[in-house]
């Protein structure tokens, strides 16, 4: 599982390092995207060599297909009534041609992987896809998982009331968690 983890992490890697260039990827990137992810998908799959030689130009055209597919960009700094439900529409396009080009994949992978693969076929791609979407967020600084703008881990328990609470006694009533005042 580590090494498997260490792969997507390495294809997140490569393939984010091309999309960091503001020109287009390059054969050679592409071709070291591509082979990452299907070595990585050999691996999460485990498939045999004779199924590896029939999925990796079905897989090869999916990845072309996914990548030929751009959402629009609606473009302008205030988010009018509008503009945010042709966002919504322009989105809900997208997610829809995705889901054309896998159900696409899913019918030609269909004779050549088992139904257990062709689940951990899409979960793979899942996986790669939220890492790459991830990898973008922390560019621009966006938060995610559990932490802020700033990067930092949030930790509401360990604010300064709570911080250095000494620990209670048998029957001894904790005075931050009751409203009771001394006498």
């Amino acid at each position: 599982m580590k090494r498997i983890t260490l792969i997507l992490a390495l294809v997140v890697t490569v393939a984010m390092s091309a999309v960091a260039q503001p020109k287009k990827m390059s054969k050679e990137m592409q071709e070291k995207v591509f082979n990452g992810k299907a070595q990585m998908m050999q691996k999460e799959l485990r498939l045999t060599d004779e199924q590896m030689v029939d999925f990796l130009p079905i897989y090869k055209a999916f990845q072309e297909d996914v990548f030929s597919i751009k959402p629009k960009r609606i473009e302008g700094d205030s988010l009018t009534s509008q503009k945010a439900y042709d966002r919504v529409v322009n989105r809900l396009e997208y997610h829809e041609k995705v889901i054309a080009v896998q159900k696409k994949a899913i019918k030609k992978l269909q004779p050549i992987l088992t139904p257990k693969q062709l689940v951990k076929f899409l979960d793979a791609e899942n996986k790669v896809q939220k890492g790459i979407r991830r990898f973008k967020n922390d560019r621009k600084g966006a938060p995610h998982m559990g932490k802020d703008s700033i990067g930092k881990m949030h930790r509401p328990h360990r604010d300064k009331k709570h911080a250095f609470r000494k620990p209670m006694r048998n029957g001894e009533k904790d005075s931050n968690l009751t409203p009771e005042t001394k006498e």
